[in-house]
């Protein structure tokens, strides 16, 4: 049976000018492809690079089934080969590949330049099935990856700039080593075998963008197989994020699960101030997020999409554990930043005056009361989100207070947490009274002090 399989080998000449000649024959002067049917419209692929460099163009369609395609480099020589593998005349891609291997001299390079399947990529159950490379610009899996796709071989920095899979990844692994992951897209699930064998998506360089719809049994920015931690951008998950081995990362950017967390998460530099980690739903009790001393600098959010998610699971900021939302420790001590449960609390201990304080009549009188949360709030200009009220130090009738809120005006720090109140008046401020901020008893509308920066 004749091979469906087209191949075109574009070879790197640049002779007097010349544009690259083309040539749709299996066979150059630089690389040397021979096609074998297997049976059944599977192809194993062989190609012998001879020269410095060429180009080598798989096209089949959606009956075609690559077991494995090879990769040659006899020579001691730098050589370099770019491969593209994708659908017959713009239609959709072969209908899978399971590995694509490169031997010979290590320090050439294989460039994968396009790669698009309909099917998977890998069968269930292969054990060896993997893609070994040096650079992967553009992959496109129509089904699952079910093989481990590694970035791994030839000299100089590697890349995977973008991979996407429109169906899960099953057991399948992501490593880059000695470069760096710019975007992997899964449109399903990232499943790994078992907790003794985690989906691993590593790069020893940087990570910039990993999205899926739910996670389990991973490793993001950490591998069992491979030496080294990744510096990880944006992590995006629509549903449940939940794996039961550890995972260490050199810094995280943003990590957002719309659904619950369980996973337990070592970041080894400070979650900074504009890096957040938001949980939609609810905090497991055996998930962990592990900031170094005075590394949250950032926000933390539990309960983002207010569908009464519990913060059960604990947070530790060096040898800080804060295992509820209404914890004590201040911002100052925790590296400035915060963690809070959807809706935000008042955090007493980080007002200034800090609650219950009592303020000589010697000393200077608060110049604007700052009313710390536990996460950013916001209220429309102009409103009054709060009621301000005083009482005589000796009254000892609780319902004698008196409503003194047009005595301030009100507006959101510079820092979001806080709620500042300023006296318009520093003679507002009486000698001899009991001061206290209350929410309105039923705020709506304008007045309404709300939690933003949630979703």
């Amino acid at each position: 049976m004749q091979s469906k399989l087209y191949v075109g080998v574009i070879a790197s000449l640049m002779i007097s000018g010349m544009a690259h000649a083309v040539v749709t024959a299996p066979v150059s002067a630089l690389a040397n492809t021979t096609i074998t049917n297997v049976g059944l419209n599977r192809y194993q692929v062989d190609i012998t690079v001879t020269g410095n460099a060429g180009a080598v163009v798989l096209e089949g369609d959606i009956d075609d089934h690559i077991t494995q395609i090879s990769i040659n480099f006899p020579n001691s020589f730098l050589q370099i080969l770019n491969l593209a593998v994708r659908g017959e005349n713009s239609l959709p891609g072969i209908a899978a590949v399971e590995r694509i291997q490169q031997g010979g001299n290590f320090s050439s390079k294989t460039i994968i330049t396009q790669f698009d399947i309909a099917g998977d990529l890998g069968v269930p159950g292969g054990v060896t099935d993997r893609v070994d490379v040096h650079t992967i610009q553009s992959m496109n899996i129509g089904g699952d990856l079910r093989a481990d796709v590694r970035a791994d071989l030839g000299s100089g920095t590697r890349l995977i700039d973008n991979l996407v899979v429109d169906g899960s990844i099953l057991g399948g692994h992501v490593r880059v080593q000695g470069g760096n992951l710019n975007s992997l897209t899964v449109a399903g699930d990232i499943v790994g075998d078992a907790s003794s064998d985690p989906s691993e998506v590593i790069a020893t360089g940087t990570i910039g963008f990993v999205q899926a719809a739910s996670m389990n049994e991973v490793l993001i920015g950490d591998s069992n197989a491979i030496s080294g931690n990744s510096t990880v951008g944006t992590v995006e998950c629509s549903g449940n994020f939940f794996s039961t081995t550890p995972m260490t990362m050199v810094s995280l950017d943003s990590l957002r699960v719309d659904g619950d967390y369980d996973a337990d998460i070592t970041i080894q530099q400070p979650l900074d101030t504009t890096d957040r980690i938001r949980v939609g739903g609810s905090f497991a009790a055996s998930g962990f997020i592990r900031l170094p001393a005075s590394g949250l600098q950032g926000q933390i959010i539990i309960n983002g999409e207010d569908v009464a998610g519990t913060w059960d699971g604990t947070v530790t900021v060096g040898a800080t554990s804060l295992s509820s939302p209404n914890y004590a420790n201040t911002s100052g001590s925790l590296g400035g930043g915060a963690a809070g449960e959807v809706p935000f609390d008042l955090h007493n201990e980080d007002c200034e005056p800090v609650d219950g304080a009592v303020i000589s009549s010697t000393a200077a009188k608060p110049s604007v009361i700052s009313l710390r949360h536990y996460g950013p709030i916001e209220f429309d200009v102009g409103a009054t989100p709060i009621r301000m009220e005083r009482q005589q130090q000796e009254c000892t009738n609780p319902a004698n207070w008196a409503d003194v809120t047009s005595d301030f005006t009100f507006a959101v720090g510079a820092n979001p947490n806080i709620l500042e109140a300023t006296p318009v008046s520093q003679a507002n401020f009486l000698c001899g009274y009991r001061y206290r901020a209350v929410h309105n008893p039923a705020p709506t509308g304008n007045d309404r002090l709300r939690c933003t920066q949630i979703l």
